[in-house]
């Protein structure tokens, strides 16, 4: 799995310009705890299911952000899997505690 385009907001999230993320790894952006179960939702992509789960990447400072991803398959005309269309949106806030009505 590899990043071959990278929108303002994903390079806003993550602190990588787009072309320093084009051609790399999805995996170089997410702590290693969370490989495996990106794996396990990238096979059920490949079946042709979307997915959608929440995932943490990794800011080139450090810091984990929560994501939710949405990845729709892609297929040539032949059938054949060939990629994913994948959207993250940061969750961040929507976990934290709501500090205005206590």
């Amino acid at each position: 799995m590899r990043i071959t385009f990278a929108n303002a907001r994903i390079q806003e999230l993550g602190g990588y310009s787009a072309a320093e993320m084009i051609g790399t790894p999805v995996l170089d952006y997410l702590p290693r705890e969370e490989a495996a179960r990106i794996q396990l939702f990238a096979e059920e992509n490949r079946t042709g299911r979307s997915v959608r789960f929440p995932v943490n990447i990794l800011h080139r400072n450090g810091q984990t952000i929560l994501v939710m991803v949405s990845a729709a398959p892609l297929f040539t005309d032949e059938g054949v899997y060939d990629g994913a269309l994948v959207m993250l949106m940061d969750v961040t806030e929507l976990k934290q505690p709501d500090t205005k009505h206590g």
